[in-house]
């Protein structure tokens, strides 16, 4: 039974509803302007499929914040109980972050940047 944890009661989600406010105010040339290697940073090359999230309004500290969340939920366990050997996750560690298809018992890194 996976357990039910509502998101919007953790401590996380309350950090990613303080995040969102600062973060209002941000435009996306800012991003690009301060930051030379935004896409090759926020985006994943999977062979015939980009995923480019460098054009969406976020930075480190959005993606340390939602994977507290996912940490706080227990996504890891919970994909795990329904899927047992077979899952497929999308993990990002910061510095260096890179982005891991996990199949099984197989680690594919298809990049890290």
């Amino acid at each position: 039974m996976l357990p039910k944890i509502n998101p919007t009661q953790t401590t996380a989600w309350k950090e990613l509803q303080q995040h969102y406010d600062e973060m209002t105010n941000v435009h996306m040339r800012e991003l690009f302007k301060n930051d030379n290697d935004r896409f090759s940073k926020y985006s994943i090359d999977a062979g015939d499929i980009v995923f480019d999230y460098s054009k969406n309004i976020i930075n480190d500290r959005t993606i340390q914040l939602l994977l507290k969340l996912a940490d706080e939920c227990n996504l890891k366990q919970s994909i795990e109980a329904m899927f047992g050997d077979i899952f497929f996750i999308f993990c990002f560690f910061q510095n260096p972050f890179s982005c891991c298809m996990c199949i099984g018992h197989s680690l594919l890194c298809s990049k890290r940047f």
